[in-house]
This record gives structure tokens, C-alpha cells and sequence, in this order.
């Protein structure tokens, strides 16, 4: 998947500086993203773990499958 620029800005700006946090949290906040594209928010929350503990915005880009 290629992933769209708003979408890793987003991230970046956005999700890291809300870790350390749950899947399900960033998962919630990512479902808001107005700048990113729909298709982007429905395979983030399908590939973070809703459970798991995000540590680092590496942690949560490695999920993804995104390369920081």
C-alpha cells in the first residue's frame, strides 16, 4: 500500500505526541483525521492492535507498516 503524504504527517504531528497510548485511543483519534484519506483510516484501524501498548511513534509506524 502507498501510503498518502497527509496521512504520515498526520502521524507524525499528531499521534506521537499523544503516546505512550493504547491501540484502541490512537485508533479512535485516527477515525477524526479529516486530513487523511478514508482508505488510510480503515487500514490503520485494522492493523493496530486495539490492546496494545504504543510506546514510540516507531512502535505504532512499524504496525502499520510504514518506515519512519
Amino acid at each position: 500500500m502507498e501510503w498518502q503524504e497527509e496521512t504520515i504527517q498526520h502521524l507524525r504531528n499528531h499521534v506521537g505526541p499523544m503516546l505512550p497510548a493504547k491501540g484502541m485511543d490512537i485508533i479512535e483519534a485516527c477515525n477524526k483525521m479529516e486530513d487523511v484519506p478514508e482508505q488510510d483510516r480503515e487500514v490503520i484501524s485494522t492493523r493496530l492492535s486495539s490492546e496494545k501498548d504504543y510506546e514510540t511513534l516507531d512502535d505504532v509506524l512499524a504496525d502499520i507498516n510504514i518506515e519512519g
